[in-house]
């Protein structure tokens, strides 16, 4: 009797399992408006991204003249951020 028990214990439990992994997650669905306005938003966000690494390779490629010009090592640090040039760190 008790081994019974038990055994259909398990069942319920693996059944209980099972039923929850096949439930989905709901799914929310912007109407088709929405859609191609997230969809020109992201265009716009990837543009903006591409002229931005094209304008950060502009400076970087100006400094790289910059330390040609006044005969400064090619291992010399740039730091676009704060356009201020320095030696690399010994080690």
């Amino acid at each position: 009797m008790k081994i019974a028990i038990r055994i259909l214990i398990w069942l319920l439990v693996f059944a209980g399992v099972a039923a929850l992994a096949e439930e989905k997650a709901k799914e929310y669905k912007p109407t088709e408006i929405q859609t191609l306005r997230l969809q020109v938003k992201q265009r716009d966000a990837l543009l903006a991204w591409n002229r931005y690494q094209a304008a950060v390779a502009d400076l970087n490629a100006e400094a790289e003249k910059v330390k040609k010009a006044n005969a400064w090592p090619s291992e010399t640090i740039f730091n676009g951020d704060t356009l201020q040039f320095s030696a690399p760190e010994k080690k």
